[in-house]
């Protein structure tokens, strides 16, 4: 996984390169990044799949939900709601999916929803599965 910093520019969202930064740090461009997304939280749509899995989409501003993944806010949620740990999954851009990994078959419903969007093809994000440990995002192998 990587982060990506970009700018939003009425035409649409612009990659930044260091060169982009001039005299501002990468530690005070993530800081304005997160203080964005923070912002972004309170649109932040929770849908409930199943008993076992919620897909979280911010509304008005779809293509930023990856990035909900680098707050503490939304650990807190997904810790709520599935105290004993969760898998996530990017399978598409517009979408972050939570699975409680206590779930029967966790992981392989896991592949199978992102192996659906990767045939899919359409904003297809990733195909990996991740889980967090010890505040940091990692990839769980199967």
């Amino acid at each position: 996984m990587a982060i990506v910093l970009q700018l939003d520019t009425p035409q649409s969202l612009v990659g930044l390169s260091r060169a982009d930064l001039g005299e501002c740090s990468v530690a005070e461009i993530r800081k304005a990044a997160q203080r964005n997304i923070l912002r972004e939280m309170s649109k932040l749509g929770e849908e409930r799949v199943n008993d076992h899995m919620i897909a979280y989409r911010i509304e008005d501003n779809p293509p930023l939900t990856p990035a909900i993944v680098l707050t503490d806010e939304f650990w807190a949620m997904v810790d709520k709601n599935f105290p004993d740990g969760a898998f996530l999954i990017l399978r598409q851009r517009d979408e972050v999916a939570v699975i409680d990994r206590k779930a029967p078959s966790a992981l392989i419903t896991a592949r199978q929803l992102i192996d659906m969007a990767k045939h899919r093809g359409a904003d297809f994000l990733s195909d990996s599965i991740f889980e967090r440990r010890d505040g940091r995002l990692v990839t769980v192998t199967e």
